[in-house]
């Protein structure tokens, strides 16, 4: 129940009832919905607009996009909008974070691509080809035998590709981790290198140029980002539930360019920085320039709401 009463808030900002508790939400058509968010002050010049942008984006998901232009009436606990917003400024964040998100992804899948590469001539280099299906070259026997549960599924995901065909056909399904790792999630990929023992895990870090017993939260955290954009969730206003241990020298960077702004290691711009560490110095710099071009025409898309500091360009370039 008190899930229930929480989501109830969350979704309308109006604090529910102590003695009448609704287990749930009644539907609301598109009409009501633009009404209910009129009655809340805000302002829809064209309504016809409005009902067609909500047929095709979920009211609640459009909810995330306003959260910091709402302010809770202290008689009635109703929260408002803040006066002057309209319709048209949420749904221009929202289209704005799409383009945030699609401006990123590129530099995620050459991550994702790297990293399958490290961990494979990690392991590949001292143990050979089928070293994986060995439990003893990894540190937990539970995460091992988990990961070839993984490696089970994709190759029947994958059954009727040519190079598994081959596989099969030609060397008895023995698949070199090589191959594998084609076939693997990211996040099976972030799970192979926190179970891979330090030795080899320093040699994975060594060839992605990042410390090695800080990749494993860094990875972790751009799986999460990854799939927050695949699944199209939004990045405005948005605390990343993982947090890892940023370098010292991106922290003082920071604190040196922006003095008195705190890095948050549960922030977007925490992970994007990441994400920055684990790519070329030429593709930060495209990088810098994709982030720029995707939201500089909407003065209203705040940055800093994403946890990005006033001197970011700076930031994600550094070495």
């Amino acid at each position: 129940m008190v899930g229930l009463i929480f989501w109830r808030t969350e979704l309308t900002g109006d604090r529910p009832s102590k003695k009448h508790k609704s287990p749930s939400k009644k539907h609301k058509s598109f009409d009501e919905q633009i009404q209910h968010l009129k009655r809340k002050g805000l302002e829809v010049s064209n309504s016809d607009s409005a009902t067609a942008c909500l047929q095709r984006i979920n009211y609640y998901h459009l909810r995330g996009y306003y959260i910091d232009l709402t302010v809770r009436d202290p008689d009635s606990q109703i929260s408002r909008f803040l006066p002057g917003t309209t319709f048209e400024q949420i749904v221009a964040r929202h289209e704005t974070d799409c383009l945030l998100r699609q401006a990123l992804l590129p530099y995620l899948r050459k991550v994702e691509l790297a990293a399958r590469s490290a961990c494979s001539y990690a392991l590949t280099e001292h143990y050979g080809s089928l070293g994986y299906k060995n439990s003893e070259n990894f540190s937990n026997n539970n995460y091992h035998k988990w990961f070839l549960g993984q490696v089970r599924s994709a190759t029947k995901r994958f059954k009727k590709e040519p190079f598994v065909k081959n596989y099969e056909e030609h060397y008895e399904g023995n698949f070199p981790l090589w191959v594998v790792v084609e076939m693997l999630p990211f996040g099976v990929i972030s799970k192979l290198y926190k179970n891979m023992l330090p030795k080899d895990q320093k040699t994975a870090a060594r060839l992605l140029g990042y410390q090695y017993n800080r990749l494993e939260q860094l990875l972790n955290a751009l799986v999460v980002l990854r799939n927050t954009i695949a699944h199209h969730s939004r990045l405005h206003s948005r605390r990343m539930n993982t947090q890892y241990s940023m370098p010292p020298e991106s922290v003082a960077l920071v604190s040196e360019l922006d003095p008195g702004f705190i890095l948050q290691p549960s922030s977007v711009f925490s992970t994007i920085l990441g994400l920055s560490r684990l790519l070329l110095p030429e593709e930060r710099t495209r990088l810098v320039s994709d982030i720029a071009a995707a939201t500089r025409s909407n003065r209203d898309y705040r940055l800093v709401k994403l946890g990005f500091p006033s001197h970011w360009p700076e930031v994600l370039r550094s070495e």
